[in-house]
C-alpha cells in the first residue's frame, strides 16, 4: 500500500493547510494502516492535538470536512476515533495491479547496490541433514533471490567442511574402518555417531584424532585427500536433498 500512501499525500496537502497544519507536521504520520479492517492507510491525529489544541477526533473530522469522503477515484475517506482512514477504491487497485503485471520487475524499485554475504544451509560432513538445515536453506535461498531482485550483489555461502577436532576423529575412524579407499560406502546414519563413541571411550583414538587435526592444519597431502573423500561422500547426500528441494 505504499503506492496508496504516495497517491494520498498530494491530495490532502491543501486540506491540512486549511486547518493550520504544515506538511512537516503531518508528513510522517501518514502510513500504511496497522489494522486493515479499518483502512488501508491511516493518519493518526493525536499528536496534532498539541498543535491545534483540539481533540484528535475533532481534528480528523475537520480534515475530512475539508477533504471530502472520496479523493478522485483513489480511495474512500472516513474519520474514526481520531484517525483519518483511507480505503483504496477497487478500480484504483485494479489499475495498479495491471501496471505491475506489465512491469518486468513488478514495480519493485531497485535499491543502491550493496554486497551482501548470506551464510546458509552449511550441513555437517558425515552426517545426514536435519530440519534445521532445511529451514536455513529455504530462508537463505529466499533472501538471496529477494535481495538479488532488489539490485544487490549477493554472495551466497554454503560452508561445508570444518577443520576442527571432529574431522580428525572422522578421518581416523575412516582409516580404522578400512574405508579410506572406498569412502563412497560410508553409511552417514551411523558413521559420525560411531566415531564420536570411539573418541569418547578410547583415549588412544582420541589422541590420534587430535594429532590428525594438526596434520590437516599443516596441509599434509594424505590427510587432505581423506578429508576431501569425506566431503565428497557427504555432498552426494546433500545434493540429493537439494535437488528434491528444487
Amino acid at each position: 500500500m505504499r503506492d496508496l500512501v504516495e497517491a494520498i499525500r498530494p491530495l490532502i496537502g491543501s486540506a491540512m493547510s486549511n486547518i493550520g497544519i504544515q506538511e512537516s507536521e503531518w508528513n510522517e504520520l501518514l502510513a500504511v494502516s496497522t489494522d486493515s479492517t479499518f483502512a488501508d492507510v491511516a493518519l493518526p491525529c493525536h499528536s496534532l492535538s498539541k498543535i491545534l489544541r483540539k481533540a484528535p477526533n475533532e481534528i480528523s473530522d475537520e480534515i475530512l470536512e475539508n477533504l471530502g469522503s472520496t479523493t478522485e477515484g483513489v480511495c474512500q475517506v472516513s474519520s474514526i476515533n481520531g484517525f483519518l482512514n483511507f480505503s483504496a477504491e477497487p478500480d484504483w487497485l485494479g489499475k495498479k495491479l495491471q501496471e505491475s503485471l506489465i512491469d518486468d520487475k513488478l514495480r519493485v524499485s531497485t535499491e543502491k547496490e550493496k554486497i551482501i554475504v548470506i551464510d546458509y544451509s552449511s550441513p555437517n560432513v558425515a552426517k545426514h541433514m536435519h530440519v534445521g538445515h532445511l529451514r536455513s536453506t529455504v530462508i537463505g535461498d529466499a533472501l538471496n533471490r529477494m535481495l538479488s531482485y532488489k539490485g544487490h550483489r549477493v554472495v551466497p555461502e554454503n560452508h561445508i567442511g570444518d577443520w576442527g577436532t571432529p574431522f580428525g576423529m572422522l578421518i581416523e575412524h575412516l582409516i580404522d574402518s578400512g574405508l579410506d579407499s572406498e569412502a563412497h560406502h560410508i553409511d552417514l546414519s551411523t558413521f559420525y555417531s560411531d566415531a564420536r563413541a570411539k573418541f569418547d571411550n578410547d583415549s588412544d583414538f582420541a589422541s590420534r584424532s587430535r594429532a590428525r587435526v594438526v596434520r590437516m592444519q599443516s596441509s599434509e597431502p594424505e590427510t587432505i585427500e581423506l578429508w576431501q573423500k569425506l566431503v565428497d561422500r557427504s555432498l552426494i547426500h546433500f545434493n540429493e536433498v537439494y535437488q528434491r528441494m528444487g
